[in-house]
């Protein structure tokens, strides 16, 4: 219980730093820097099964490493900012500190 607790603990700290970057990176045109933040962030993602992030954020981390700025990529980014927010205030509900 106490490793799920740390673990709950260190994704609501980290998660949202990880998407700010994300969407800072992208904002900036800096895809790799962006790809590289979704990498970082995935095991967390897979780890938790937040299977409705689990395609969005290998897309977001493709399209860095592919140098590719689509035009559903903004969208993708949104998705997981509100899921994640989402995540963690339920999280923070279930595990309060």
């Amino acid at each position: 219980d106490a490793f799920i607790e740390k673990m709950v603990k260190l994704f609501c700290q980290q998660s949202q730093v990880m998407v700010e970057q994300i969407k800072i990176a992208y904002m900036a045109d800096k895809l790799e820097v962006m790809g590289a933040a979704a990498h970082k962030l995935k095991p967390s993602i897979d780890n938790l099964k937040i299977n409705s992030l689990k395609q969005v954020i290998r897309e977001i981390e493709n399209a860095g490493k592919a140098q590719s700025k689509t035009q559903e990529l903004a969208g993708l980014i949104q998705l997981t900012e509100d899921i994640i927010w989402k995540t963690v205030t339920e999280l923070k509900q279930e595990f309060p500190e």
